[in-house]
């Protein structure tokens, strides 16, 4: 491999390219709910990934005060859409760095869906 194989630009098109493909398997409207699902479940997710007593403090603490688990729901909009931003970043400055990034952050997103599932976590639509 060249030192020049690897370009910012097609990071960030590897990582349209993943998204684009699981979208398509899955298919649009379950994606859709998925992402509602996920996006809802938010502050949950963050308690059941935390071991004991830091779970426990968690959920006293969104029952003190609401305005922490709403701070939650928008922790994973804020990652993609930093992953946006560094993905643009990546492409206009040709930063490698930022690509990557992008890259980290929008699996990391994309990965929770995968994750709930083994954890007993469902969210079903009708």
């Amino acid at each position: 491999m060249s030192p020049g194989f690897v370009t910012a630009r097609r990071v960030v098109v590897f990582t349209a390219a993943l998204i684009g493909i699981y979208i398509l398997f899955i298919g649009p409207e379950r994606f859709a709910f998925e992402s509602f699902g996920t996006w809802m479940l938010s502050p949950l997710i963050y308690v059941r990934l935390l071991p004991d007593p830091f779970n426990h403090w968690l959920v006293t603490a969104m029952f003190r005060q609401p305005l922490i688990g709403h701070a939650f729901c928008v922790i994973p909009i804020a990652m993609l859409v930093a992953a946006i931003v560094l993905a643009v970043h990546a492409v206009r400055r040709n930063s490698l760095p930022s690509a990557y990034v992008s890259l980290g952050l929008s699996v990391t997103v994309f990965s929770v869906y995968h994750l709930i599932q083994p954890m007993g976590m469902s969210y079903v639509a009708y």
